[in-house]
C-alpha cells in the first residue's frame, strides 16, 4: 500500500487548517464530543493516538489523567502544529507512517520507555521481553556497551 500524505502538500494544509480553526467546525462540535465520550476512565493508562495530527487530543488525553501518549503522524506539518501548540511532558511525537508500524516497533518502543521509566531496570524488561540473557536485551534496545561506560563514568568519582 502507498503511503499517502496530502497534509504536507502547502495548498491543502492552509486550506485543512483553516477549516479546522473555524469557530463551529464539524470536529469540535461532534467528532471530539462523541470520541470523548465513549472512552473509559484513562487515568494513569497510556495512548497511542494513530494519525495525531495536530495535537488536540493528545493533550485531552493528558487532562483526563493519561500519564502517558505517543502521537503519530505521517505529516511534517501537522507534527509542527502539535509540537508547537499542544506539547507536554507526557506526550512524546513521532513522524511516521501507519504503514511502517508493525509489532516489533511497538514491543521496542515499549520495552525502552519501560527501561527509562523504572530507573533503567534491565532485569525488568528482560523479564517482560522473556529474553535469555540480559545482554540480548540491552542490544535488542540499542544499549551499547560504550553507552553504559558513559553512563557510569557519569555517576562514578574514583578516589
Amino acid at each position: 500500500m502507498a503511503k499517502q500524505n496530502i497534509f504536507d502538500n502547502e495548498t491543502f494544509f492552509e486550506g485543512y487548517k483553516a477549516i479546522r480553526n473555524r469557530e463551529g467546525n464539524a470536529n469540535d462540535l461532534f467528532e471530539i464530543p462523541a470520541l470523548f465520550s465513549l472512552l473509559p476512565n484513562l487515568k494513569g493508562t497510556s495512548v497511542l493516538d494513530l494519525g495525531c495530527g495536530f495535537g488536540e487530543h493528545c493533550v485531552e488525553f493528558v487532562n483526563k489523567g493519561v500519564s502517558k501518549v505517543v502521537g503519530i503522524d505521517i505529516s511534517e506539518k501537522m507534527l509542527e502544529v502539535a509540537k508547537k501548540e499542544h506539547s507536554n511532558p507526557a506526550i512524546t511525537y513521532m513522524l511516521l507512517p501507519i504503514e511502517d508500524i508493525g509489532t516489533h516497533s511497538f514491543r521496542k518502543f515499549f520495552a525502552t520507555e519501560i527501561y527509562k521509566n523504572n530507573d533503567y531496570n534491565i532485569v525488568l524488561v528482560q523479564q517482560l521481553l522473556q529474553h535469555s540473557s540480559v545482554a540480548i536485551t540491552q542490544r535488542y534496545i540499542g544499549i551499547s556497551s560504550e553507552m553504559q561506560e558513559r553512563a557510569l563514568q557519569g555517576h562514578i568519582n574514583l578516589i
